[in-house]
């Protein structure tokens, strides 16, 4: 795998990226874990998730549990997949408990991105 060097924090990141989707893995929790371990066995490193979806945090939790956490990147998309207007989901409080939750309760320490959807922009509060 060929890694890249992401600015002034000395993480390298693999060339290649996993994006997670909780629904194309038919929210299947063991179908989860085997997708994000072979990705690790095979070098990769940055995951973006596209679902705070419990099981699925629960899944990546335990992956990610055999590797520090400084080599890994991971991204979170701001609002729940398949959602009809994601933008309502950027209001600041509801977005920071949110967020709270994620992290506290998946035990990944911190988000490294977090990704808006496009329409969203002009919802977002200064």
């Amino acid at each position: 795998m060929r890694y890249r060097p992401f600015g002034h924090s000395g993480q390298a990141l693999s060339a290649l990226g996993l994006n997670v989707s909780w629904a194309k893995l038919g929210r299947s929790r063991n179908a989860a874990t085997r997708l994000l371990n072979t990705a690790l066995e095979n070098g990769i490193n940055t995951f973006h998730l596209t679902s705070a979806h419990p099981d699925l945090l629960a899944a990546a939790t335990e992956t990610f549990a055999v590797v520090d956490r400084r080599v890994l990147f991971i991204s979170l998309s701001a609002e729940e997949e398949g959602s009809s207007d994601p933008a309502d989901e950027y209001r600041l409080e509801p977005l920071r408990e949110r967020l709270r939750g994620v992290i506290k309760s998946s035990g990944l320490q911190w988000i490294d991105l977090l990704v808006f959807h496009a329409n969203g922009f002009d919802r977002i509060p200064d």
